[in-house]
């Protein structure tokens, strides 16, 4: 009798479940990132965007026991290059898109802030999204076809 035959009949006990991974802050705004993704990767098809790259930040462990940061900290999550008129490169217009956790409970960091004043005093949309629909209304408001 194998082990599952035995489990059936009682014999000894199913192994436990895992549970499922609890998804910390870093993990849902990481589902934003990705779904946001999606979305400029479908529109740079239709000529809606026609440029974009999610930014990488990364905090590696050191042998000593420390820890040391790659990235410039306060930039947004990415950036992408829309198109304001229809048709490819008719007219590009930059924009930040900085993703906070779908839960409502993301805030920008003191860097970010200074990072989306910066883009404000340079006539640089700064977006703060929840979600890809959020983003899609957004840039809709910007003048990007969306549909």
């Amino acid at each position: 009798m194998n082990e599952f035959d035995k489990m059936a009949n009682g014999e000894i006990s199913w192994p436990e479940r895992k549970k499922r991974r609890n998804l910390n802050r870093k993990g849902l705004e990481n589902l934003v990132k990705k779904d946001c993704i999606a979305l400029l990767h479908r529109l740079q098809k239709t000529g809606a965007v026609c440029l974009y790259e999610r930014r990488n930040n990364i905090t590696l462990p050191t042998t000593d026991g420390g820890m040391v940061f790659a990235g410039v900290r306060g930039r947004a999550d990415m950036w992408a290059v829309v198109n304001l008129q229809g048709g490819v490169y008719a007219r590009g217009k930059h924009v930040e898109i900085e993703c906070k956790r779908a839960d409502g409970k993301g805030s920008l960091s003191p860097k970010q802030k200074d990072f989306r004043t910066f883009c404000m005093e340079q006539d640089i949309p700064y977006l703060v999204v929840t979600s890809a629909v959020q983003l899609a209304e957004e840039l809709q408001r910007l003048g990007v076809n969306t549909a």
